[in-house]
């Protein structure tokens, strides 16, 4: 039961980061290119495929993770009236550092408006960016 409740945490957060990151696509689409600069700022990238102008916006920090672990014991114990066998198991876990990358892609036509956007990367990383779409 105690999983249950951090990993519906999670997913409501990431189904939060994502419905929020689609909205603010939608909300840019048929914009001037200059709107997506005003909310997610100088692109890192800039690249041309097929004659399509593609910007890149790509954001990286360091996010912790609880990594559980799990340990089984078993022993006998002894008693002056009998010998017992008895088993324990013990949960803990630790906190690891891990480097998370968010990317964000929008497909620029020639006159300069946003057509297609997208991105790739965890929610932990991503938050950054559906929070400036949606300010």
């Amino acid at each position: 039961m105690r999983a249950i409740i951090p990993l519906s945490a999670l997913l409501l957060l990431s189904a939060c980061v994502s419905d929020q990151l689609n909205s603010g696509f939608d909300r840019m689409r048929n914009q001037p290119l200059s709107v997506a600069m005003d909310r997610l700022g100088v692109p890192s990238s800039e690249r041309i495929i097929a004659g399509r102008h593609i910007y890149t916006w790509t954001h990286t920090e360091l996010i912790s993770t609880f990594q559980p672990s799990t340990s089984f014991t078993t022993a006998k114990a002894f008693a002056k009236s009998s010998d017992s066998k008895y088993t324990a198991n013990t949960f803990g876990g630790t906190t690891v550092q891990t480097s998370a990358t968010c990317k964000i892609e929008a497909e620029v036509d020639g006159q300069g408006s946003v057509r297609n956007l997208s991105y790739d990367g965890p929610v932990a990383a991503c938050g950054k960016y559906a929070q400036a779409m949606n300010r």
